[in-house]
């Protein structure tokens, strides 16, 4: 099983998704952009050109490092937004889930907003607390990178997909507590060696 991705000079973007039906998942900081249309589900479920799945799911995956991890190699937070969409287990269409999503650059090609700019210090502090405050199932993909609807070839962009959430804390702040002991992750994603890992 491939246990790391590795960040290189071809890796112009990381995108960190949370997913998740409880709508308490969402930050008030990030954009919202609604309701996804059947014609965009469409775009992303039947992509023209698929990525490459690089990590394979795994359970109860701590992330609070990921963050620090990837400024660290050069990474910076330049867009955040979330979006209502429904969920694919569910063919009556009534069950719907929300997806956060949150796009770090490399710094020679980050370009933010003139609005994104003025609140990124607040999402980059939502952003910190979701990672740090529950484990996920986590999987991740090594994607082309498009810009303005066209592929730039040899320019890559990596996803890391989240599901299945499970809070470590209680909203009083406490540690949420299996057998009398604080609940841990077993196991870690983060930044080693220049690249993503689970450990």
């Amino acid at each position: 099983m491939v246990t790391n991705v590795t960040l290189n000079d071809n890796t112009r973007l990381v995108v960190i998704q949370f997913n998740g039906s409880n709508p308490n998942i969402v930050p008030n900081s990030v954009k919202d952009l609604g309701i996804e249309s059947q014609g965009d589900r469409t775009d992303r479920v039947n992509p023209t050109v698929k990525g490459i799945m690089t990590l394979e799911p795994t359970e109860n995956c701590g992330i609070g490092e990921l963050l620090y991890g990837l400024e660290a190699v050069g990474y910076e937070l330049v867009d955040a937004s979330s979006q209502e969409r429904n969920d694919p287990k569910d063919h009556t269409g009534k069950r719907k889930y929300f997806a956060v999503r949150f796009v770090l650059a490399k710094h020679e090609f980050a370009q933010l907003s003139e609005h994104f700019s003025h609140k990124r210090d607040a999402v980059r502090d939502d952003l910190a607390e979701m990672c740090s405050g529950s484990m996920w199932r986590i999987r991740a993909f090594d994607n082309p990178f498009f810009q303005g609807g066209k592929e730039i070839e040899g320019q890559r962009c990596i996803n890391v997909d989240l599901h299945a959430r499970t809070p470590l804390y209680k909203p009083d702040g406490q540690p949420v507590l299996v057998h009398g002991n604080p609940i841990k992750a077993d196991h870690s994603l983060k930044i080693a060696n220049g690249a993503i890992t689970v450990s």
